[in-house]
């Protein structure tokens, strides 16, 4: 095949390409049909969601582990990152990008507040208020724990 030959096939797919994506727009909430009185609509919220359940993870690669204690990889750290909280994490904000911010901590320790002592060994961190266990009932995340 010639270099014009080739080039005319890569202008003629590209422009295939480009038509088969101008098709019909794809139905918008406001086609859908309204839910029947009595129905859930979940909107992106918790209301009417079940309980308990079994979590199926897919993908198209392998995490090294899915305890969020011994993941070493990044794979793992995202895929636990859905499931679990832990007493720090990274900002998911881009405006404080890599900020480590408390999760089920009250505040960061630091000298300045008395959460990391004068010789540097030893840190004190106060679970935060309102942190609970997924348990029936549900009850407070202690230390203890």
């Amino acid at each position: 095949m010639s270099r014009g030959h080739a080039y005319l096939v890569t202008i003629a797919t590209s422009v295939a390409l480009l038509l088969s994506a101008c098709g019909a727009p794809s139905p918008t909430a406001v086609d859908a049909p309204a839910a029947a009185p009595g129905d859930r609509v979940r909107n992106g919220t918790a209301e009417g969601a079940a309980k308990g359940g079994t979590l199926n993870l897919l993908g198209a690669g392998d995490v090294d582990y899915l305890d969020p204690n011994v993941t070493y990889y990044s794979a793992g750290y995202v895929v636990s990152r859905l499931y679990s909280r832990q007493l720090f994490a990274v900002s998911a904000d881009p405006a404080t990008k890599n900020a480590v911010v408390p999760d089920l901590a009250e505040q960061r320790p630091t000298p300045e507040n008395g959460g990391v002592a004068a010789d540097g060994k030893t840190y004190t961190i106060t679970i935060r208020a309102g942190a609970q266990w997924s348990t029936s009932p549900a009850r407070q995340v202690t230390a203890a724990d």
